[in-house]
């Protein structure tokens, strides 16, 4: 997506790099889904107005918030975004915090940690639902035609 993918690790926010990451944990509240956001870290939250001392997470719960990164828990890295795409991100952070509407299907944390860092609002956990609920409708079609 942005290139070379980060290797999933599970990383003190204090020793992750300056940078910006696209990262997930497990769901507190639904135990099969993972809940996504976006870690700045370093010099890049200069860019969002603060000083660089202590890593941020911004993450839809569903209210969309920017939290200290240490009172939100641990979180693995997914993905690394470019440092030149740095301003591009701080402009969709500005977008998503103006659409503060949660939809499971269309806005939830996933389509909004991807959107700020990739510009593409995307979910993989509702592609994998809308696929798995495609793969049973056809194997019961398929069940009634024996």
């Amino acid at each position: 997506m942005f290139g070379q993918p980060v290797q999933p690790q599970v990383t003190p926010f204090r020793e992750f790099p300056d940078g910006i990451f696209l990262v997930r944990k497990r769901s507190t509240k639904i135990p099969v889904a993972d809940h996504y956001g976006v870690l700045v870290n370093g010099e890049p939250l200069v860019a969002f107005g603060v000083p660089p001392y202590n890593p941020v997470i911004i993450h839809r719960t569903p209210d969309i918030r920017a939290e200290w990164a240490d009172n939100t828990g641990i979180w693995e890295a997914v993905d690394e975004v470019p440092s030149d795409q740095t301003q591009s991100v701080v402009n969709r952070a500005s977008e998503a915090f103006n659409d503060p509407n949660y939809y499971v299907l269309t806005n939830n944390c996933e389509h909004t940690a991807r959107y700020i860092t990739s510009g593409e609002k995307k979910s993989t956990q509702v592609e994998w639902l809308i696929v798995g609920g495609l793969a049973a409708l056809v194997w019961l079609v398929s069940q009634g035609d024996s």
